[in-house]
Protein backbone atom coordinates (compact mmCIF):
# COMPACT_ATOMS: atom_id res chain seq x y z
CA UNK A 1 0.00 0.00 0.00
CA UNK A 2 1.41 3.43 -0.83
CA UNK A 3 1.58 6.28 2.07
CA UNK A 4 -0.39 9.40 1.09
CA UNK A 5 3.34 11.55 0.40
CA UNK A 6 3.79 9.07 -2.94
CA UNK A 7 0.45 9.47 -4.86
CA UNK A 8 2.30 12.65 -6.54
CA UNK A 9 4.61 10.11 -8.13
CA UNK A 10 2.22 7.70 -8.80
CA UNK A 11 1.97 7.01 -12.85
CA UNK A 12 -0.73 4.60 -12.11
CA UNK A 13 -3.52 7.57 -10.97
CA UNK A 14 -0.80 10.34 -12.77
CA UNK A 15 0.15 9.00 -15.95
CA UNK A 16 0.83 12.39 -17.69
CA UNK A 17 2.09 15.80 -17.36
CA UNK A 18 0.63 19.31 -19.32
CA UNK A 19 2.07 22.43 -19.73
CA UNK A 20 -0.58 25.07 -20.33
CA UNK A 21 -0.46 28.92 -19.99
CA UNK A 22 -3.16 29.91 -16.77
CA UNK A 23 -4.84 32.61 -19.45
CA UNK A 24 -6.14 29.60 -21.80
CA UNK A 25 -7.74 27.97 -19.06
CA UNK A 26 -9.27 30.98 -17.90
CA UNK A 27 -10.96 31.93 -20.83
CA UNK A 28 -12.31 28.61 -21.28
CA UNK A 29 -16.20 27.77 -20.23
CA UNK A 30 -15.28 24.10 -19.15
CA UNK A 31 -13.19 24.88 -16.48
CA UNK A 32 -13.45 26.66 -13.30
CA UNK A 33 -10.56 27.41 -10.91
CA UNK A 34 -9.98 28.20 -6.92
CA UNK A 35 -7.85 28.91 -4.92
CA UNK A 36 -8.10 25.94 -2.54
CA UNK A 37 -5.19 25.77 0.46
CA UNK A 38 -3.14 28.26 -0.98
CA UNK A 39 -2.86 26.13 -4.30
CA UNK A 40 -4.42 26.82 -7.59
CA UNK A 41 -7.21 24.20 -8.37
CA UNK A 42 -8.61 23.69 -11.24
CA UNK A 43 -12.20 21.37 -11.78
CA UNK A 44 -14.26 20.73 -15.11
CA UNK A 45 -17.49 22.96 -15.21
CA UNK A 46 -20.75 20.83 -15.49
Amino acid sequence: MQQSTDINSSTYLFPFEYQMEKETLFEDGRFAMNNFGGELSISLND
